[in-house]
């Protein structure tokens, strides 16, 4: 009886072990490339379904266990959207960051992103080999590498400038501004004399950081700003940003550009894409920074302009351009994801190869785009948008081994963002990250108080000296003193290192 029950027994195991093998072969089965949904802001392409299925097809070609998803999201929501995606857990393996509006420390600092050593040392030969050992150094907190650099040489040069079209100051008979009084000047006459369809103003986005086009015109500069709240001096002091006379001389250059109409007085309230369309049409008194990666559009509904009509000037041009930080995008990953390897894997093998990254963001040669006969431009296809149904915006994850630039390209832009200028300053603070997590409330408070009480004054729509005492005591109530002490901490113990 007892060998029956033994033997029983052990055909029971036995079966259990098959069962477990071909549960386990066809679990197996199942799990089928790797997602990575890669999340930024805009609008669908067109046929960007087409392209994401080339991408998958010659991955799995390549023998990477990858399955790539584009995820876009509209401007206007992005904030809220990514905000509610990072806190409800949702899975996704790569988000873009403009550092800008919300730098890839404060993601860190609210323990939204994971640091990525581990993956690019292991998955990363390629991201290593085209982007340089000081950007990685500015890509790490507390040592650790948090974020992949979009290294595309100009991080800021574009910022310093401003933009205008030269056949409507020939047109009223004037001269290139050389002062920020003189622009605004020319850009009322400009106003006044306009003989296209509405009204023309300065295109700014609400979000703006545009007025770093004036601080080459301080005695003061050259200077950095850190997420409008801190300022740094190029010899180490630290101190609040909006209590300096130079965020003053902002407030009020651009409360005079309001009182002349140039500033929409309802720029709060225009959607995001208000001041593209702007720029687009070519249909603006001047313009902060360089838009001229818009000059093929702009030409396209204006026929008659020609490459001379628009410039990119910068007022005192005798003063070295300043760059503030290596990149002005990056992209991390999510600590959402369950495989935070995946992102750095794709964005690797986007690196690998010209033929990847043409891939990635231009589309399918032949069907979105052909080579044109310098190797670095290339032609759009599609006769009947002028513009090609597929674009993944370079600014956000391109790199300057690869960049291509459209054959109708403004020569001033490509020299912009391919050359790094021999004379170029580098601010005292690249490398530097901000850790927030020390003061997290405050600086979480003294970001939301800002864009409430400061933005209507630094964009000009109600009065400095009016408002700036109530502004500036919501302020340090919010914490700004202590955030700026915790700022001068960190950067200190950092410049004793260096």
């Amino acid at each position: 009886m007892n060998k029956r029950i033994g033997y029983f027994v052990l055909i029971l195991l036995f079966i259990s072990g098959m069962l477990a093998f071909a549960g386990g072969e066809k679990e197996a089965g199942k799990e089928g490339p790797v997602k990575v949904r890669f999340v930024f802001p805009g609008n669908p392409e067109q046929e960007a379904d087409i392209v994401q299925a080339e991408i998958n097809r010659r991955l799995i070609e390549d023998g990477q266990n990858l399955e790539l998803e584009l995820v876009y999201i509209p401007w206007d929501v992005w904030d809220q959207k990514t905000n509610l995606m990072l806190t409800t857990g949702e899975e996704f393996e790569l988000m873009h960051v403009m550092e800008d509006r919300h730098g890839f420390a404060d993601y860190a600092g609210k323990g939204a992103i994971v640091s990525i050593d581990e993956y690019i040392d292991e998955y990363g030969p390629a991201l290593k080999k085209v982007i340089p050992d000081w950007v990685w150094d500015t890509a790490r907190i507390d040592g650790k590498i948090t974020m992949i650099p979009a290294y595309r040489l100009s991080a800021t040069g574009d910022r310093q400038g401003w933009t205008i079209r030269k056949d409507l100051l020939e047109e009223n008979n004037l001269s290139i501004p050389t002062t920020p009084a003189e622009l605004l000047d020319a850009a009322e006459i400009i106003k006044k004399n306009w003989k296209g369809d509405g009204e023309i103003y300065i295109p700014i986005r609400s979000n703006t950081d545009a007025f770093f086009f004036l601080h080459r015109s301080y005695d003061s500069f050259p200077f950095t700003v850190f997420q409008k709240l801190v300022r740094i001096d190029q010899d180490g002091k630290v101190s609040s940003w909006v209590e300096t006379e130079e965020f003053k001389k902002d407030s009020e250059f651009f409360r005079d550009a309001f009182n002349r109409g140039l500033i929409h007085r309802d720029i709060l309230g225009q959607p995001n894409d208000w001041a593209i369309n702007q720029l687009m049409s070519a249909s603006f008194a001047f313009q902060p920074g360089c838009p001229l990666n818009l000059w093929p559009k702009m030409k396209d509904n204006n026929p008659g302009m020609e490459i001379d009509d628009i410039v990119t000037v910068s007022f005192n041009p005798e003063k070295p351009t300043f760059s503030i930080t290596a990149v002005g995008n990056d992209n991390v990953v999510p600590s959402t994801t369950s495989h935070p390897e995946a992102g750095v894997k794709y964005l690797n093998w986007v690196y690998s190869s010209q033929e990847n990254y043409d891939l990635h963001f231009y589309g399918i040669e032949g069907r979105h785009w052909k080579k044109a006969p310098n190797h670095r431009r290339i032609s759009i296809l599609d006769p009947d948008r002028g513009q090609s149904n597929y674009r993944f915006r370079e600014w956000m994850a391109g790199n300057v081994e690869y960049l291509r630039y459209e054959e109708s390209a403004h020569p001033r832009f490509v020299e912009l963002f391919s050359e790094t200028p021999a004379d170029t300053e580098y601010s005292i603070t690249i490398g530097f990250n901000f850790n927030a997590v020390p003061v997290q409330a405050e600086y979480t408070s003294c970001l939301t108080e800002y864009n409430s009480s400061m933005v209507p004054i630094v964009l000009g729509l109600i009065d400095y000296e009016e408002n700036f005492p109530t502004a500036l005591k919501r302020l340090k109530a919010a914490g700004l003193d202590k955030v700026v002490a915790e700022y001068d901490k960190q950067f200190n113990t950092w410049m004793a290192t260096k």
